[in-house]
């Protein structure tokens, strides 16, 4: 996962070396946590203030934008449609956050032990 000289990447001047850093050293983090996901009801989001929500197959893309953006953010999660909460899915919908969380948590945690 990610080390301490992961984060010192970041402080490369110039965006060629530094993104040739992020490219050899972050890169491969993010791409084994996006196999690690192996369902497509995942979406990734760069931006919390905005509805916009892009598929998995966006990773690295999102990823990439960590190194050239100072503030950019990366979310993966699953959405649910709002019709969905009527009443009569509730035991699935929570069924189904449960399996979200399950699956996100160790890489969370793994994110956490740098």
């Amino acid at each position: 996962m990610f080390t301490q000289k992961s984060f010192e990447i970041f402080k490369i001047e110039g965006l060629e070396p530094r993104m040739t850093e992020i490219r050899s050293e972050i890169q491969p983090v993010f791409s084994e946590i996006g196999q690690k996901l192996l369902t497509e009801d995942f979406v990734i989001s760069k931006d919390h203030t905005k509805a916009e929500t892009y598929p998995l197959s966006a990773f690295r893309e999102a990823a990439e934008r960590l190194g050239k953006v100072k503030k950019s953010e990366l979310k993966i999660g699953r959405l649910w449609p709002k019709e969905r909460f009527n009443g009569k899915e509730d035991s699935i919908i929570l069924a189904e956050m449960i399996e979200t969380i399950d699956q996100l948590l160790p890489i969370y945690q793994k994110l956490m032990e740098v």
